[in-house]
């Protein structure tokens, strides 16, 4: 059985003297004020102050790699000489962009204040715009590791999740496990019919407009969290942002700025766009089963994705392709 510390998720928060330790690791001054935890589903983001200024704490989870850490790093750095704004992370004493705490990487930036997203029509085209910017610096970009877990939903962890599902008899009933297949066979199928020549670059993985800070005139300022980046199809980033804004209601105005910002989808990216949404919400459903609580996980996701899912692929498909222009 693992224990609860030995899971990649858990959350480990240190105490003030560790904090102390990892800013003294960094040559960060002395720690005046803990403001805590900004919030993040993987990984701890800890506000601090000290007499060299602000900034977070940022404590990965488990499932963090080396390796990915660097490809970050180097992806951030292309970034910036575009001229695109992203975290700007602090080294050791001894040159590292990361340290280690309880067996987890660390690492540190200057905190950027900035404005959350508040369903704004230029915060939403902007975010558009520049998740455009990125694709296209990133086009040539070549592939690096893969992150050990990201919301990218490719085939193998589909199948793998569906599969895991299907092993869950004692606990979900044959009709709970044929809906999901079922969904699963509904999407994937229509996926594969008409995927073909789509255009690929490094992308962010985690794409939507919480993921970035804005400026008071409602552009973005600063982009966040590139954990999932990898080498995929660039419309997963498209689709997974309307994922986000469509899920909730009445956005319908949201999801046509932000496609208005991006302004660059070929005639093949349009037209399987609404696929590529319904993908990403059927990721949720089929990655249920890696959950601690693998049933009322299923059973959350699939009263969330469901109905979202048989929208997008009718009547919400004309809508989408009206945002797009077609």
């Amino acid at each position: 059985m693992v224990e609860k510390k030995d899971d990649p998720l858990y959350r480990h928060i240190p105490s003030s003297n560790e904090i102390q330790a990892i800013c003294n690791e960094f040559d960060m001054g002395d720690v005046f004020k803990i403001y805590g935890d900004l919030g993040g589903l993987f990984n701890v983001n800890l506000k601090i102050e000290t007499n060299k200024g602000l900034y977070v704490i940022r404590i990965r989870s488990g499932i963090a790699s080396k390796e990915h850490l660097d490809y970050q790093q180097s992806i951030m750095s292309i970034l910036k000489s575009y001229g695109i704004q992203v975290l700007t992370l602090i080294t050791t004493k001894d040159g590292r962009n990361y340290s280690y705490y309880k067996d987890r990487f660390v690492q540190i930036n200057p905190y950027v204040k900035g404005n959350k997203f508040s369903n704004n029509l230029i915060q939403i085209f902007s975010s558009g715009k520049m998740l455009c910017k990125i694709h296209k610096a990133l086009a040539d970009v070549k592939a690096g590791p893969l992150p050990k877990w990201s919301n990218y939903p490719s085939n193998n962890i589909l199948i793998e999740g569906l599969n895991k599902l299907k092993n869950m008899k004692d606990n979900l009933t044959k009709k709970e496990i044929r809906k999901a297949d079922n969904l699963y066979k509904k999407v994937m199928n229509k996926w594969r019919e008409i995927k073909f020549n789509l255009p690929e670059t490094v992308i962010h993985g985690d794409w939507h407009p919480w993921n970035q800070l804005y400026s008071n005139d409602g552009t973005v300022k600063c982009i966040m969290d590139f954990d999932f980046i990898q080498r995929a199809e660039r419309i997963h980033d498209v689709a997974y942002a309307l994922w986000a804004i469509l899920s909730n209601k009445d956005t319908y105005y949201l999801g046509e700025g932000f496609l208005q910002g991006y302004n660059e989808l070929t005639y093949e990216e349009k037209n399987i766009l609404p696929i590529a949404i319904a993908r990403a919400s059927l990721f949720f459903i089929c990655t249920a089963s890696f959950i601690s609580n693998p049933v009322i996980e299923l059973r959350d996701q699939v009263l969330k994705q469901e109905p979202f899912i048989n929208w997008v692929l009718s009547k919400g498909k004309e809508e989408i392709k009206k945002m797009c222009k077609m």
